[in-house]
């Protein structure tokens, strides 16, 4: 069954300590429509910049927050 995510399919879920489902998760992954619909759902990396900037924005929040 295919994971929904806002922006589409983001993966596929398969039973925990079920092998066989695992293997049919990845097989359903494999075929073609499927696969493209994965990849295209896949979140664009963050830039070097980016990320330091959510750092620096985590941290200064942080810094305010009373301990």
């Amino acid at each position: 069954m295919p994971c929904p995510n806002v922006g589409g399919v983001s993966g596929l879920h398969f039973l925990p300590n079920d092998p066989a489902d695992l293997v049919r998760a990845m097989r359903k992954a494999m075929e073609p429509m499927m696969h493209e619909g994965l990849v295209k759902a896949l979140p664009q990396p963050s830039t070097a910049r980016e990320m330091a900037r959510r750092y620096l924005d985590f941290f200064d929040e942080a810094l305010l927050e009373p301990v």
